[in-house]
């Protein structure tokens, strides 16, 4: 598992909700993936020591294929702040590095961050993206290797 978002709270003035709306989304989007991936993506997984899944890292072409993108980084709950994130973003933009000097592309890295997402946030601005700010009718804010 790539992640374990907590379970729905309830609150009266807002009934139902997950308090980090963002791990649902990237966790059901990463289980819902059947190799093979399509060619325009790459799936990276890490394993722990006892070769249980720690973390994924799935990156691809934007639909038009001119851009790069980081679609996914997660790191399973208990690892957290043990440097997974970091190597696990650093091999995603490794890949994406390579792929875009054996195309020869001159393109950008892109990310889509919720905007409630500060970890994630903290992590690509440590490998130098920069918000562009939010996504028109989303959460999400886009980003991008500065």
């Amino acid at each position: 598992m790539c992640a374990e978002p907590p379970r729905l709270q309830y609150e009266l003035h807002r009934g139902n909700f997950h308090p980090r709306l963002w791990e649902l989304e990237v966790q059901s989007g990463l289980r819902t993936l059947h190799p093979p991936v399509p060619e325009s993506e790459a799936l990276l997984l890490a394993q722990d020591d006892a070769g249980d899944l720690a973390a994924v890292t799935r990156v691809s072409f934007d639909s038009d294929g001119e851009q790069l993108m980081v679609l996914a980084v997660a790191v399973r709950v208990d690892l957290r702040g043990q440097g997974i994130g970091n190597e696990a973003l650093e091999a995603g933009l490794t890949t994406l590095h390579r792929t875009k000097a054996d195309n020869g592309m001159d393109c950008g890295i892109w990310a889509r961050i919720h905007q409630d997402n500060e970890p994630s946030k903290r992590l690509f601005a440590r490998f130098g993206f920069e918000s562009l700010g939010a996504v028109e009718g989303s959460a999400l804010e886009s980003w991008v290797l500065s």
